[in-house]
């Protein structure tokens, strides 16, 4: 075949030829051949040698056409270790992708691809720390929060959603075979998937009306959901849940970790004022560091505060709550719970319930009958003061748990007995027998 001067074969130009080899390569991924479309995917990556026209592209300038260029390289590069990841091949891919996340920090989809892939290597905390570092970025830079579909995806990884797994060693060799002519396959609906089920391995066909599959999504969300009312010393909370949670907890920035921990000394419920007094810190720096933490899930702002003039917020997790409270030292947990009386003691009087976590906290952490001492008088004390604004219904929790702590031979049992019924009787609540009330 002859050529005019001047002109090129298409075969001897590495763009048509990078297309050509994309074009084959998906099909094969459309007919479900993983492995053959993965080698002609990497055939036509393999025709990169660096930047498109590197030489002769002028220095600052942005072309469109090398921008189109460099996108189909990228999604052709995602789709190749998609298919990749279906064959069982994510030890051989992570590095791969970790290095294209550094290039690429806001790329969703590459993302999404390496928290598979080390979700798989076994790496759940690097997983969740790489979504996070994306998250980062698109809210410093652009105010935006990731796409659904990869928010989607983390929550499956915390969950250890079965989907996440591969399929046994025969379902993925049938895989790569296509199915033979006449046969229809039934796969599990795509909407009961997880995120990115498209980089997932392929569902394996449903023996039943009901897929298996999601009996084992229920069983699963059931299991964390009870995790998260356990304590974060409970022996039978799951090693695994309490070290991925920890995990996300250290991929946070130093700032907003600590602010999370101060929070966590206040307990369920936290107010801007409370965590900058637990944490000496100043209220600008803790109101910054809450807002984060609300866009990022780990908490949730109450619309009225029952404190005039503060921001509430309810820590979304107990067992968010629990770690970032056990990752202080004792010593820490004693001090910030002093800090913390010292504050509630300066709000109006109605609020001196608020002060009954803390003192239960210094018992359990002193263990000493001085602290018991103490708490009983500071509670009974904070009840008359409540009482005496009109607060009966915070002077009856105040009383409760001073009778809660003090022994029952005490000299002042007697008086906290008449103090309970007084306000009692100044609430609109039913008389009942207590054992306060001997």
């Amino acid at each position: 075949m002859t050529h005019h001067p001047g002109e090129s074969h298409p075969d001897a130009i590495d763009r048509t030829r990078f297309e050509a080899l994309v074009r084959s390569g998906r099909d094969e991924l459309r007919a479900r051949n993983w492995e053959s479309g993965a080698l002609l995917l990497r055939e036509a990556l393999g025709l990169w040698r660096g930047p498109v026209l590197a030489d002769v592209a002028e220095t600052g300038v942005g072309w469109h056409e090398l921008a189109a260029v460099k996108e189909s390289r990228m999604t052709a590069f995602e789709d190749c270790v998609e298919a990749e990841l279906t064959l069982g091949r994510h030890r051989e891919v992570v590095g791969e992708l970790a290095a294209m996340s550094e290039q690429e920090p806001v790329r969703e989809r590459t993302c999404g691809l390496l928290m598979l892939a080390l979700y798989r290597c076994g790496r759940q905390p690097e997983a969740l720390a790489a979504y996070q570092r994306l998250r980062d970025s698109m809210v410093g830079d652009f105010g935006l929060d990731p796409g659904p579909e990869l928010q989607d995806l983390e929550r499956a990884i915390l969950k250890q959603h079965p989907m996440l797994a591969l399929p046994p060693l025969q379902v993925r060799a049938e895989a790569v075979r296509p199915p033979a002519p006449g046969r229809t396959e039934r796969t599990a609906p795509l909407a009961a998937a997880p995120p990115l089920a498209r980089g997932l391995a392929p569902v394996p066909p449903a023996a039943g009306p009901a897929p298996a599959l999601a009996e084992r999504k229920q069983v699963s969300v059931l299991l964390v959901r009870a995790s998260l009312g356990a304590g974060a010393d409970d022996p039978e909370l799951p090693a695994a849940v309490r070290t991925i949670v920890a995990a996300r907890l250290d991929t946070l920035p130093v700032a907003e970790k600590s602010v999370l921990r101060d929070a966590a000394v206040l307990g369920g419920t936290v107010w801007t004022a409370g965590v900058a007094a637990v944490g000496a810190r100043a209220h600008r720096e803790v109101d910054a560091a809450l807002r984060l933490l609300e866009r990022k899930d780990f908490l949730r702002r109450v619309r009225r505060s029952i404190l005039q003039d503060d921001t509430e917020y309810v820590v979304r997790h107990r067992l968010v709550r629990d770690i970032g409270y056990a990752q202080l030292t004792r010593q820490d947990r004693l001090l910030r719970h002093r800090r913390a009386i010292g504050w509630i003691t300066a709000l109006p009087p109605q609020h001196g319930d608020l002060l009954i976590h803390h003192y239960r906290q210094l018992v359990a952490l002193s263990a000493t009958d001085a602290m018991v001492d103490e708490a009983c008088q500071a509670l009974v004390d904070a009840g008359r003061r409540a009482a005496a604004a009109g607060g009966h219904n915070s002077a009856l929790r105040c009383y409760r748990a001073a009778s809660d702590l003090c022994p029952s031979a005490a000299p002042g049992r007697r008086q906290l007995s008449l103090l309970y019924r007084q306000s009692l009787r100044a609430t609109s609540a039913p008389p009942t027998v207590d054992s306060i009330c001997g």
